[in-house]
């Protein structure tokens, strides 16, 4: 008995087969065209073809495990294995088929990042920003309504201003330091 795999489908090649492996080899092409179906769907989506697709991933076990990994927030690889003789072009081309399908497959993956680290990397943005403001002095001066103002106006509203954006940093930092403490500690304090 011969079982050949390929990604289109499971061949038997022997007539007089156990039920088992009859069994098994049914299961295993109903799993791969579930696992056709899903790609063919996520290719719709990717394409824009079809905006509000619900994907197959519940009608095979193997297209559940698959679902992070086909369609997920996840990069993946897949191999194709050819055969270079005329014998299996049937399988080869399906192969090839099949690649070119999956290949079409586009997925937008976001990193997932740890809130605390998403607000440390924000404050120490805005503390760049803001140090940025001070060195050049190009912050917009707000005249809250007050159009001639004197030269002396001028410099106390940007002392004040300056002031507004040191105490920020400041409280940026003090931020900063208590996310580096770990929650023993703070429970503890």
């Amino acid at each position: 008995m011969k079982l050949f795999f390929s990604s289109g489908s499971e061949r038997l090649s022997n007539v007089e087969i156990s039920r088992d492996r009859l069994k098994e080899s049914t299961n295993i092409n109903r799993s791969l065209s579930t696992l056709g179906n899903v790609i063919s769907s996520l290719v719709d989506i990717a394409s824009g073809i079809k905006r509000k697709i619900v994907v197959p991933y519940r009608e095979s076990i193997l297209t559940k495990l698959l679902q992070n990994s086909l369609g997920g927030n996840s990069k993946t690889i897949m191999f194709a294995a050819l055969s270079p003789t005329d014998v299996n072009y049937d399988e080869t081309l399906s192969t090839l088929r099949f690649v070119d399908r999956v290949k079409r497959i586009k997925n937008h993956v976001i990193i997932n990042e740890n809130p605390i680290d998403k607000l440390i990397r924000q404050l120490k943005e805005e503390n760049l920003r803001l140090k940025g403001l001070i060195e050049t002095g190009n912050y917009n001066l707000q005249f809250d309504g007050k159009p001639n103002m004197t030269p002396q106006d001028i410099e106390l509203r940007k002392k004040q201003i300056e002031e507004e954006i040191l105490s920020q940093i400041k409280n940026n930092q003090k931020i900063l330091q208590d996310s580096k403490i770990s929650w023993d500690t703070k429970v503890i304090r």
